[in-house]
């Protein structure tokens, strides 16, 4: 923004900075997993994966605008920091076991692990705080480093469900109960007062809940019924102080509402005998969410429900099929994330200058039509 002020007056450049970020990676890892039948019905599962990954990072700044690159708060012209380097190793085990209660109902529980290799964030200004790159002690360049690396994530949990099918198997109704910790949970954040997105761990996120799915053949022909009901309860359960200053420990995690769902259906009929005519519509709610997890008077989305649609008209056999499709018909609007507004000033500023509190939202795109056309050759 200083370019609003004059351009460069050694390069005529009406830009403030150009920043490059180079990143390779190196990548290895092996799964191998085992099943047992125990009987005829039991069944015993197991895999292990390992990952290994490597990553070289590289900031160059070859220009800086001369407003801001001769000294202060920004580096020069023709910053080179030197390769950042990150590497990890994970080992993830898994097992489960299903019981074949009948030829209709399957019950399984089931232990899983996961691992988010870490990295280096891109997001990093060209301030002076990337001047520890060239100095000459070996820790302060390792301090400068770390300062731009976040970790791993991991994760640990299971779950426990029953598949079922009944009534001739014309209805179908699924079930299971979830319980996943995240440690280290990667996040990404901006920081509206060094107008910067900041990539960083933010502590442990605790998720448990049920989800429930079902479907049925109805007896009119070609006319099936669908639907899912999901109850989610996701929160920081470590204590983890964000840059707004609060402590989010006990809080829920950003865009996870309590409860959501939905409702479909979809409905075929031929049209003599070379042409075939289709209608579906879905129905789905959202309960209400914060946007943000940043601060605690971060904004709250309300629930809502969106419907989409679809008619279409094509060959029996798949040949081809076109479709006229309207996504969210009712044109409802919703926020998706939030986050301050650029420039605010922060609390306790030198220049003594209020804190800021307003905020940008971003929100769906509203109502949306296609046509589509799929053809099979």
């Amino acid at each position: 923004n200083i370019s609003l002020l004059a351009p460069d007056p050694v390069t005529g450049s009406t830009f403030d900075w150009f920043k490059q970020h180079n990143t390779e990676t190196e990548a290895l890892s092996f799964f191998g997993s085992v099943t047992l039948d125990l009987t005829d019905q039991l069944q015993l599962s197991g895999g292990l994966r390992w990952t290994d990954e490597d990553k070289v990072n590289t900031i160059s700044v070859p220009y800086v605008h001369a407003f801001l690159g001769g000294g202060g708060t920004f580096i020069p012209s023709g910053f080179f920091s030197g390769p950042i380097n990150f590497s990890d190793s994970n080992l993830s085990p898994e097992a489960s076991i299903r019981y074949q209660a009948s030829d209709d109902i399957n019950i399984y529980a089931s232990f899983k692990t996961g691992f988010k290799s870490g990295g280096i964030d891109n997001s990093a200004l060209p301030s002076n705080s990337l001047l520890g790159f060239g100095d000459p002690d070996p820790a302060v360049r390792q301090a400068t480093a770390d300062a731009l690396i976040y970790q791993s994530e991991t994760s640990i949990g299971g779950e426990v469900g029953v598949k079922t099918q009944f009534a001739d198997r014309s209805v179908t109704l699924n079930a299971s109960v979830f319980y996943y910790v995240f440690d280290d949970l990667q996040v990404q954040n901006f920081d509206a007062t060094a107008i910067q997105f900041q990539t960083f761990n933010a502590s442990q996120l605790t998720t448990q809940g049920l989800d429930i799915e079902w479907a049925w053949q109805t007896p009119l022909e070609g006319f099936n019924l669908s639907g899912s009901l999901a109850y989610t309860d996701a929160e920081f359960t470590a204590p983890f102080v964000t840059t707004s200053g609060d402590d989010i420990n006990g809080r829920s995690a950003a865009r996870a509402p309590k409860f959501a769902g939905n409702v479909a259906f979809d409905f075929t009929t031929p049209l003599g005998d070379s042409l075939e005519f289709g209608l579906n519509g879905n129905l789905q709610y959202s309960g209400s969410y914060l946007t943000a997890q940043t601060s605690l008077t971060d904004f709250r989305q309300d629930s809502y429900v969106t419907i989409d649609g679809s008619v279409s008209i094509g060959d029996p056999d798949g040949a081809w099929k076109l479709s006229l499709i309207g996504v969210n018909l009712t044109d409802e609007i919703f926020v998706n994330t939030s986050g301050g507004r650029p420039f605010l000033a922060p609390a306790g500023n030198a220049n003594g200058l209020p804190a800021g509190d307003d905020i940008i939202l971003t929100q769906n795109r509203g109502r949306q039509v296609f046509v589509e056309g799929r053809f099979k050759f």
